[in-house]
């Protein structure tokens, strides 16, 4: 299916927005749910390693997602949610969380900033061992927090659909 924006109303297109960042926050919850019974922010080497940083880039890019600049059918990037951080996010720790987690989305995941994968003065042209600088496992707390700020927004989202007449 095609999508055009020709004649889209600004209210239907705020409509398609709440639904598609609600569907990011389920999914970044559903990877949080996985996580937590099975200890993965425990695992720090091996396959399960392997399994937590995937889900864990995963939840990482989801829960971002909203406070993009997000295109509109019409291309427009005005449909972000970082306007309401403030009146969502009421504590202090959820509102650190947040950000945390954005800058690893946009440091470490999302792009490749040399400041988060490499130790500062290693020449790494002249040696064949290449330093890598480890980036921790977000710890039980902050996934338990973390599903608490998911109901937060997806409860902020929902007081922003209109009223059925």
């Amino acid at each position: 299916m095609e999508l055009s924006n020709n004649g889209s109303d600004p209210g239907e297109m705020r409509k398609y927005r709440r639904t598609i960042f609600r569907g990011d926050f389920r999914e970044c919850d559903r990877f949080v749910q996985y996580m937590l019974p099975r200890k993965l922010y425990e695992k720090t080497s091996g396959q399960l390693n392997l399994i937590r940083s995937a889900f864990e880039t995963a939840l990482v890019i989801s829960y971002c997602r909203p406070f993009g600049n997000n295109k509109n059918l019409s291309g427009d990037g005005h449909s972000s949610l970082t306007h309401a951080i403030d009146n969502v996010l009421l504590d202090e720790g959820e509102r650190q969380l947040h950000f945390l987690i954005k800058e690893r989305r946009n440091r470490l995941y999302a792009h490749s900033q040399a400041s988060t994968h490499v130790v500062p003065g290693f020449n790494y042209e002249d040696s064949a061992l290449h330093l890598m600088i480890v980036q921790e496992p977000l710890t039980e707390q902050q996934l338990l927090v973390l599903r608490t700020m998911i109901k937060k927004w997806r409860t902020h989202l929902k007081r922003q659909q209109p009223r059925r007449p």
